[in-house]
């Protein structure tokens, strides 16, 4: 899946999102992914976009956690390196979704807006995985 966020659309505000229709019998979920950067072309740097991974429970959640990922910061730039970038990412929720009888929405989301000038990247996550107990 991928975006290239505009002035009008995105920035911020998008997000690759995951519903679940439940968690009952499962424990310790995880996800992993690629996050990648699309715009290798070792051009003048771009904007920078930040990504956050959080979490809902309910039919339409209003609020989201925020969760803790490995790597810590998770970014997009447009224009370097000069190479695509395929950045491995995990999320273990813990105990945090352990066994829920409602929906549990993921949100993979740009909260800010991006930073620096020119154009904005082009974001694609890859190799989508969840896994629990």
């Amino acid at each position: 899946l991928g975006t290239r966020q505009t002035g009008s659309a995105g920035d911020p505000g998008y997000a690759f999102a995951f519903l679940l229709n439940n968690t009952v019998g499962k424990s310790n979920l995880q996800l992993d992914f690629l996050l990648q950067s699309l715009d290798g072309s070792g051009i003048t740097v771009g904007r920078t976009t930040k990504w956050k991974v959080d979490y809902g429970v309910g039919e339409n959640p209003i609020v989201f956690t925020p969760v803790t990922t490995s790597p810590a910061t998770l970014s997009t730039i447009f224009g370097t390196p000069a190479n695509f970038t395929s950045t491995p990412v995990t999320i273990n929720f813990g105990s945090a979704l352990n066994n829920l009888n409602q929906k549990v929405w993921i949100r993979i989301v740009t909260l800010e807006a991006t930073t620096g000038g020119g154009n904005r990247p082009s974001t694609a996550i890859d190799d989508v995985k969840f896994s629990w107990n």
